[in-house]
This record gives C-alpha cells, sequence and structure tokens, in this order.
C-alpha cells in the first residue's frame, strides 16, 4: 500500500469502497496503523481520506449537476483534520 492507485484499487477490490471495513481491517489486522487510526477517528478523518479517494468519481458525478459543488484544495485544507 505505497501509492494512491494501490489504496485505491485495495479500497474498491476488497473492501468495496467501505471505509468503516478499512478502519477496521487497519486496527484488527495491521497493528502498525493503530495511532493513524486512531487520529483519523478522533478529526474526523475517515471522511477526509473518503473524499480523497473518491475525489474521481466526486468530479463525474458533480460535472452532471446543474449546480455542481466543487471540492478545492482550500476547502479539503479547512477540515477538522488539519486544525489539530
Amino acid at each position: 500500500m505505497t501509492d494512491d492507485d494501490a489504496l485505491q484499487r485495495l479500497l474498491g477490490d476488497i473492501f468495496d469502497k467501505d471505509m468503516d471495513e478499512f478502519r477496521d481491517f487497519l486496527l484488527e489486522e495491521e497493528d502498525v496503523w493503530k495511532d493513524l487510526v486512531l487520529y483519523l477517528d478522533k478529526h474526523d478523518g475517515w471522511r477526509f481520506l473518503e473524499t480523497l479517494l473518491r475525489a474521481r468519481e466526486i468530479a463525474a458525478a458533480a460535472a452532471k449537476e446543474s449546480n455542481p459543488k466543487i471540492i478545492t484544495a482550500r476547502g479539503l485544507l479547512q477540515h477538522p483534520l488539519f486544525e489539530s
């Protein structure tokens, strides 16, 4: 799991884009990720991570709307994850 494509494949193919299952896997099976899991839990980081990993899907869906909501880097930086 070293790049975003591998992470997206893992989430898509193994966990069917279910962040809760992915979180549980990391917490139970991969002890090295425990501190990160707890940090993401504390700072709503799972929603942030899901937004990043689904950015292409979100952008494609938004492009079909008459008044699309666009996710910007500035908007992402205002996420609670970066306030800590």
